[in-house]
């Protein structure tokens, strides 16, 4: 679903003006920033603490609960297809906050699981914004290349070294930084 509503968020992109999306994607990063740490807490807040995923139901729940788990990640899917499309980000800055509410998953697969989801609503938005003339391929190249051994490198690392506590609070965090450096740079 992410595929098809990316090229939807590429058009909205197009009829935004470049310091409005900023903004926007400031807010919504500062926004999501705190439900990746503080998961557990926002849950109990909300009175909502319960996993989409048990496993210990019998059969007419287990199906319910495929249901409720299908559409809830459908959903996931096509409200992360729309905000790549607008605002070129991917899984986690949208996904993972998403998967962090809705699902049982580890920080660590949350991670891997919104990369292989965004493969295909990353080629849809692209393929949006090339039509559109939003791509600029001597910049992309060398980012590609970048970005494929970053993410090995990155991940290597944080499968390897670090523990998920800290991957949490640093994913808080950087979002925090980050949102607020986007949001604050649109007033330039």
């Amino acid at each position: 679903t992410g595929a098809l509503t990316a090229s939807l968020g590429a058009r909205a992109a197009a009829a935004l003006n470049a310091q409005t999306l900023k903004r926007l994607l400031g807010m919504f990063m500062m926004a999501v920033a705190p439900i990746v740490p503080l998961k557990a807490q926002i849950l109990d807040a909300i009175g909502q603490r319960r996993s989409f995923m048990q496993q210990n139901e019998d059969e007419s729940k287990q199906e319910d609960s495929w249901i409720r788990r299908s559409v809830s990640l459908l959903a996931i899917g096509s409200a992360s297809g729309f905000l790549a499309g607008l605002f070129g980000v991917g899984g986690g800055a949208i996904v993972v906050p998403a998967l962090a509410l809705a699902t049982e998953m580890d920080h660590k697969t949350m991670l891997g699981t919104s990369l292989l989801a965004m493969v295909p609503t990353a080629i849809a938005g692209l393929a949006t914004h090339a039509k559109l003339g939003h791509l600029h391929t001597n910049v992309a190249f060398p980012l590609v290349i970048g970005t494929c051994l970053g993410a090995f490198l990155g991940g290597k690392l944080a499968s390897d070294f670090i523990p998920e506590q800290p991957m949490k609070f640093g994913f808080g965090l950087l979002m925090i930084v980050l949102g607020g450096r986007t949001f604050l740079n649109s007033f330039r």
